[in-house]
């Protein structure tokens, strides 16, 4: 019987560090570069495709072209610990600033100082070492599709 909890809280003394070391790796980093991995287009139907493609001009393999250009380009983002962002294309950072506040998992960019509702350019979810963008693109009153980003380090 000794043995069986002895055997027990040595269990838990080596399960409590590993669980407070595996809380530690995720979250968001400062000073760290999120880049974009992934792209994907959720489509309702294909009429909603479709029309989206017209306005485009583009057929669905240049559409879906364009989407892995952007992830060769290199498309990152980088959270100082200041409160700002920075943004890289193609090696080139973004010469305008922009904003973020973390509340919980959620990360929310601002292109002015003063962070109002009006400000919002995009949202991302922390999900480990990933940020996701998951973003509903309205066409009108009756039409959408959606569009999710992720983002690791």
């Amino acid at each position: 019987m000794k043995k069986k909890i002895l055997s027990l809280v040595l269990a838990i003394c080596l399960i409590v560090p590993c669980v407070f070391m595996l809380t530690a790796c995720g979250g968001l980093k400062t000073g760290v570069e999120y880049k974009l991995k992934e792209v994907s287009v959720v489509w309702p139907n294909d009429e909603t495709k479709e029309l989206v493609l017209g306005m485009a001009e583009m057929t669905e393999e240049e559409f879906n072209a364009n989407i892995s250009e952007s992830i060769d380009n290199g498309l990152s983002f980088t959270f100082n610990e200041d409160g700002t962002v920075s943004a890289t294309q193609g090696g080139e950072t973004d010469e305008e600033v922009m904003y973020y506040t973390l509340d919980g998992d959620t990360i929310t960019i601002y292109d002015s100082e003063e962070k109002t509702e009006d400000d919002i350019e995009m949202s991302l979810k922390v999900d480990g070492s990933k940020l996701i963008m998951e973003q509903t693109i309205e066409l009108g009153d009756t039409m959408s599709y959606g569009m999710k980003a992720v983002f690791e380090r």
